[in-house]
């Protein structure tokens, strides 16, 4: 439980929604493999009983076990719009611009009169110099 408090308190402050936090220390609570290697270790070194052996494959089986039900249930909150006062941290995204770049190579296309290319404002055209006229 610490590890999902935790990874949701944490997420919230990093600037996600606390359905993103929540989804997130679902995630984190899920103890898989390693308490089995590790209470496998200490009893192989006597640093801890078989029974306290017997309680962390219980949690971690448990833990294992609830976590693909949780995540479901609490990522259906993800696909709901969120509200206006809480932002996420999607919201700080600038969306990029796919337009296609020209390279005035023959054959691109150059944007007309008023339109952008994405990279920015346009540099003003250079005039060429005039000849000089002798006389």
């Amino acid at each position: 439980m610490a590890k999902w408090a935790g990874g949701a308190a944490f997420a919230r402050i990093g600037g996600f929604s606390w359905a993103e936090g929540n989804v997130l220390g679902i995630l984190m609570n899920c103890r898989g493999l390693l308490v089995l290697v590790v209470a496998l270790v200490g009893v192989q070194n006597r640093v801890i009983t078989p029974v306290m052996q017997l309680g962390a494959v219980l949690m971690a089986l448990i833990t294992t076990a609830m976590t693909g039900p949780l995540f479901d249930t609490f990522s259906r909150r993800l696909a709901e719009p969120p509200t206006p006062s809480a932002p996420t941290a999607v919201d700080h995204i600038v969306p990029l611009d796919y337009s296609p770049v020209t390279t005035g190579a023959p054959g691109s296309e150059r944007p007309t009169s008023g339109e952008t290319d994405g990279l920015g404002p346009k540099p003003k055209p250079k005039s060429k110099p005039k000849p000089r006229q002798t006389g």
